[in-house]
């Protein structure tokens, strides 16, 4: 694994464990016996978070081979429920996304389209164009005889903050007061999400990267972001807007 990929990976385990421990952490103090003792009359410890859904008395004990947990019933009638299980897919997305760029040779992987990068230079429309543009690049560095370095393997990647923020379809953006959107870049944000209607994810971070072969650090050194937006498609999340 790369010290690219660890890094990114690392701060996404991070954010997923702090929230399962939370969670498990609340459930399991909740129902665990007091003192390590059997519940008192053989009754369910908590019996609003368990309800008895009248498949057996709440005295009858579950059969061996069948599980012994099952999902609340009435989940699926929130209009939330299409949004589940939340943000994790759409981190390790942009986790895939950014270790198919560290490659040696650069990869796409989970990018939507159309494709905006940087801030400036127009989308690129469809996968085929992107395949076009590659393939004159590669082109064009075959006829040179002088191959090609990927410059991002050059260094490490040092995630000192990333902030998540919803954008949900005909919502209005974030304050930039929250956001820290330059007004340019909030004009980018938003031809984008006409683009791409939807749930969307815009990702703000702050970046060092150390190099590997000097003393060199590169990144957000002079308080800027960098900007990734993902949208959420047929329950894939697809990056539409990195960096340059």
């Amino acid at each position: 694994m790369s010290r690219f990929q660890s890094a990114f990976f690392a701060l996404t385990l991070v954010v997923l464990g702090v929230s399962m421990f939370l969670f498990t952490a609340g459930m399991t103090l909740g129902t665990l016996p007091v003192n390590g003792g059997a519940p008192q009359d053989n009754q369910p410890l908590d019996s609003d978070d368990y309800p008895d859904n009248g498949s057996r008395t709440q005295r009858d004990p579950i059969p061996e081979g069948e599980s012994v947990w099952e999902d609340y019933d009435d989940i699926q009638d929130s209009p939330r429920y299409k949004d589940r299980p939340g943000n994790y897919q759409a981190l390790f997305a942009l986790y895939d996304f950014l270790e198919g760029q560290y490659q040696v040779q650069p990869e796409y992987r989970q990018a939507g389209f159309p494709l905006y990068i940087g801030g400036n230079d127009p989308p690129i429309e469809t996968k085929e164009d992107l395949e076009t543009m590659y393939k004159q690049f590669e082109n064009k560095i075959r006829a040179s005889g002088r191959k090609k370095k990927n410059k991002i393997r050059q260094f490490n990647i040092d995630l000192k903050e990333i902030r998540l923020f919803d954008l949900h379809s005909g919502a209005d953006l974030p304050p930039r007061a929250e956001t820290k959107l330059t007004e340019k870049q909030e004009v980018r944000v938003l031809e984008i999400r006409r683009r791409h209607d939807g749930r969307g994810l815009l990702i703000r971070s702050i970046e060092q990267h150390p190099a590997l072969q000097s003393d060199k650090i590169e990144g957000t050194l002079d308080g800027s972001y960098y900007w990734y937006m993902l949208v959420r498609s047929d329950g894939v999340w697809k990056v539409v807007w990195f960096p340059k």
